[in-house]
C-alpha cells in the first residue's frame, strides 16, 4: 500500500504540471512616443486595457504589464477615457490565441498621422527584445494579473 504523503506528492507534481501547460502569457508594452520638435505625440494619454472585458492596467509610455491567461482564444483592447465627449481614441479589438507555456505579446502606440491606439500582436523575436526595455507597470496602475478562466462582460467600444 502506498502512504498518503507519497501520493499527495505524486498528485501535486504531476497536477501542477497540468495546470501550467493550460496556461500562458499576455504582456502589453507601450513604448514612448515619437517627437516631433516640441511636439511629443500620444504624452500624457494613459489608456486602460482590458483583456475578456476584464481591467487589466493602465499603460503609460515605457511600461509593460504581464498577464498570465488560460490557453485558448482572448480579446484585448485599450480604452482612453480621457477625452469622452471630444475624441475617441480607443483601440479597436484585438483577437489573439494564448498557447500553452508560450508568450504573445501585445504592443501599444499612436501611429503617426492617427488619433486613435493602435494595439497589435507582435512577434515574439521582435517584442521580447522591445518589451525588455520597458519598466514594469507600477502597483497603482495594475488591476488584475491573471485572467479567470471564464470572462466578465465585455467593454463597449
Amino acid at each position: 500500500m502506498v502512504p498518503l504523503s507519497v501520493m499527495l506528492t505524486v498528485l501535486a507534481v504531476f497536477g501542477g504540471q497540468n495546470i501550467a501547460q493550460k496556461t500562458g502569457t499576455i504582456v502589453v508594452y507601450r513604448e514612448r512616443g515619437k517627437n516631433f520638435g516640441l511636439i511629443h505625440y500620444g504624452e500624457g494619454e494613459h489608456p486602460t486595457i482590458y483583456c475578456d472585458g476584464i481591467k487589466v492596467a493602465r499603460l503609460r509610455e515605457s511600461h509593460r504589464v504581464t498577464v498570465s491567461a488560460s490557453v485558448g482564444p482572448h480579446d484585448c483592447v485599450a480604452l482612453e477615457k480621457q477625452y469622452p465627449t471630444e475624441l475617441n481614441v480607443d483601440s479597436h479589438k484585438v483577437s489573439i490565441e494564448v498557447k500553452a507555456n508560450g508568450t504573445t505579446y501585445l504592443r501599444l502606440q499612436v501611429p503617426w498621422g492617427h488619433t486613435h491606439f493602435l494595439l497589435q500582436e507582435i512577434p515574439a523575436e521582435t517584442a521580447s527584445a522591445e518589451s525588455a526595455k520597458m519598466q514594469p507597470a507600477a502597483t497603482s496602475d495594475s488591476y488584475n494579473s491573471v485572467l479567470p478562466v471564464t470572462a466578465g462582460e465585455k467593454p463597449s467600444q
